[in-house]
């Protein structure tokens, strides 16, 4: 799988302090040396506590974001932040990333990728990395993590090299990474997902399972699919797969998991919403196709939204 003309890379960079972040950098840490920049950080070298334990985790250098990073040749960048903060973290980083350096791009929400590029052009590449667990954040560097550690992948043609060297190296780090075709319809199959989980069970301020326990929400989940798959057709997708069994199926096994928007709101930020269900309703309109039961669960969820800057 790894593109046999690139060296591995000695060190990964993860930008990031959140759940997704200690996972992903936990894992890594057993086959590369790994640097967590943090806004806010506290030490300069720390041991992530993640449950259940991951095999041969070592300790990890933690720097500031803010403190003009050098990166090494070949090294990959991987964000695992919130879509909202993606921006300006480019912006700052943008001047100490080199040609051969890989930014891959963690986060929930549609047209992702798009923004990144438009922002790095074309001289570095871009791959896109949708995770497929559960995490939730113990502590500042405590994570807990349910399901399989795994994710799609995906990049520019152009950019095939890029994509499998950093499949190798998730791979070596213990994760089970399936390779899209296409960009957007990664996006759109991650989508299909968390357009019902991260609402319902958010809403209902509960574990994802929920969701295939009571009834009606067993329903509206269903009705929202549709409408994704909807709008998806008209961007030229086809979801056929997974089917709505499969993703039942896939919550219920994995039933414990605290969706990301949960986990945001309940740590007293909510900065996905708009890129998951706001993105997804105003294409819908630009369309013309209803989707009342998203659209419904958007405008819930921007009330809890507001009701947690309130809090805070």
């Amino acid at each position: 799988m790894k593109n046999p003309n690139s060296p591995a890379p000695s060190r990964v960079t993860i930008v990031g302090s959140g759940a997704t972040a200690l996972v992903t950098s936990a894992a890594i840490s057993a086959v590369r040396a790994v640097r967590i920049l943090s806004r806010t950080p506290s030490l300069q070298t720390t041991q992530i506590e993640a449950h259940p334990g991951i095999d041969n985790a070592n300790a990890v250098e933690v720097a500031a974001l803010d403190s003009c990073p050098v990166f090494q040749a070949h090294e990959p960048v991987i964000l695992c932040v919130k879509a909202a903060a993606i921006g300006a973290i480019l912006q700052k980083l943008r001047p100490a990333l080199r040609g051969d350096t890989t930014v891959v791009l963690a986060s929930n929400g549609l047209g992702i990728f798009q923004d990144a590029a438009e922002i790095l052009g074309r001289s570095i590449p871009i791959v896109r990395f949708l995770l497929t667990f559960g995490c939730v954040k113990q502590g500042p560097f405590q994570v807990a993590w349910y399901g399989k550690l795994s994710g799609l992948l995906a990049s520019p043609r152009e950019r095939a090299g890029a994509l499998h060297d950093i499949a190798a190296l998730l791979s070596a780090a213990g994760f089970q990474v399936k390779l899209e075709d296409n960009i957007a319809l990664a996006e759109w199959k991650k989508l299909l997902v968390n357009i019902p989980v991260n609402s319902l069970a958010t809403i209902a301020n509960s574990c994802n399972r929920v969701i295939v326990e009571r009834p009606e929400l067993k329903l509206m989940a269903r009705e929202m699919m549709s409408e994704v798959r909807l709008v998806a057709a008209a961007e030229g997708f086809a979801l056929d797969s997974p089917s709505d069994q499969k993703i039942f199926e896939q919550i219920e096994k994995f039933g414990d998991n605290i969706n990301s928007t949960l986990a945001e709101l309940r740590g007293g930020t909510a900065q996905e919403v708009d890129f998951i269900f706001g993105r997804f309703v105003r294409l819908a309109q630009s369309y013309n196709i209803a989707v009342p039961k998203t659209e419904a669960a958007w405008l819930l969820l921007r009330a809890l939204v507001r009701d947690c800057a309130g809090n805070s």
